[in-house]
């Protein structure tokens, strides 16, 4: 009889360490320096790492469990594209009623020029053209009520 080894603690925090630079919208591969051995990754991290530009992808030395691991990241862009902060939601919640930006910066103190910039960043992340189509696509998303204060899930869906 052979019963199943628990897993290797470090192995156990490798898997939390990929698990949270997942969330952060990096692919992550965490490996035993030594024998260059996986010892957790993110789905698809190794051929997204394998496959990226040079300089693309971070490798850094960490302790994990009290042994030393490599560490491989690249960006995915997934957080970026979908999730938006605080702020944005309540600029998001103005373009929505169709505020100016004048009036948008009154609202939350800030000036038109940040407002501007906050405007691009939301039409980026939602892969839009324009306020209008922005409005639009974020009732599509999360129906007519208000984003600001609401968490919002990995895939930037608005919940509660």
């Amino acid at each position: 009889m052979n019963p199943t080894k628990p897993p290797h603690p470090r192995t156990e925090v490798a898997a939390d360490l990929v698990a949270l630079l997942h969330r952060l919208g990096l692919a992550a591969v965490v490996r035993d320096p030594q024998s260059a051995d996986v010892l957790a990754a993110s789905p698809a991290a190794e051929e997204a790492i394998l496959g990226a530009e040079p300089g693309l992808v971070r490798v850094v030395s960490a302790r994990v469990g009290g042994h030393e691991v490599r560490v491989e990241a690249l960006r995915t862009g997934r957080k970026d594209r979908h999730q938006l902060t605080p702020r944005q939601r309540e600029v998001a919640d103005a373009l929505m009623e169709g505020s100016t930006n004048v009036e948008i910066g009154q609202r939350y103190g800030i000036s038109e020029h940040t407002v501007r910039r906050h405007v691009e960043e939301i039409l980026r992340r939602l892969g839009v053209a324009n306020r209008r189509a922005a409005a639009e696509e974020l009732r599509r998303r999360h129906g007519m009520g208000t984003l600001a204060g609401r968490p919002q899930d990995e895939g930037g869906t608005v919940r509660g």
